[in-house]
């Protein structure tokens, strides 16, 4: 078990970041009108790249998200459409098993809540197949379209739920924030084939990621 977990430890910390920014470049170059208004926010916030710091986040709702809570709206957009451990995490039932909704689940289960689905259902988004990030604004946002009011939030969790969720989770976002703002702010990007779809892979604990081929043009600052 311990040599199990190590593995997974390992694996965890590196291939959900890339997964996931693989998915905002893939995302970005299909919806211009995002990309756009992330670039925007960035450059009406600092002056420099060498200024994108986290504490520069804090003015870009946009990327950032507001609260103090590890969030971003345009990578929880990409994490729900674009789910980085579609699968999700295997967990065992204790000992005397668990009642897990209403369901009774013998002791020594392997169980786990597959992520994918739950972050597309109808029944927990609006338009769950369309990329919105203006959805994980706060509800009383102009920006924040009334259809995703209904939104159920709550299924959107990447990092895991509880106690024993991901360690990580500040740190990713940290991570992918700042290589996201740095890259928009340095690259314009353009996917070399309109028709790529990138959602039709192989999906396993992590997806089998075919080549994603961009066109990148540097940006005048």
């Amino acid at each position: 078990e311990m040599e199990v977990n190590a593995g997974f430890i390992l694996s965890a910390a590196t291939e959900p970041v890339s997964d996931t920014l693989c998915g905002a470049v893939y995302l970005l170059a299909k919806h211009r009108g995002v990309l756009e208004k992330l670039q925007k926010e960035i450059e009406s916030s600092v002056k420099s790249d060498k200024e994108i710091t986290m504490s520069a986040f804090a003015n870009m709702p946009y990327l950032h998200a507001c609260g103090g809570l590890p969030s971003s709206t345009v990578l929880n957009e990409v994490m729900r459409c674009y789910t980085p451990t579609p699968a999700g995490a295997r967990r065992k039932t204790p000992r005397g098993g668990a009642t897990i909704s209403g369901y009774y689940v013998p002791e020594g289960t392997i169980v786990c809540i597959y992520q994918y689905p739950a972050f597309t259902l109808p029944n927990n988004w609006a338009y769950p197949d369309k990329f919105i990030p203006e959805r994980w604004l706060p509800t009383d946002h102009p920006d924040r379209p009334k259809a995703t009011l209904s939104d159920k939030q709550d299924a959107f969790q990447p990092f895991g739920f509880g106690p024993k969720n991901c360690i990580g989770k500040a740190l990713a976002y940290a991570e992918m924030k700042l290589i996201i703002a740095r890259f928009v702010w340095h690259f314009d990007f353009e996917l070399l084939d309109d028709g790529f779809q990138i959602e039709k892979q192989k999906i396993f604990l992590f997806r089998d990621r075919p080549p994603l081929n961009v066109k990148l043009s540097v940006r005048k600052h």
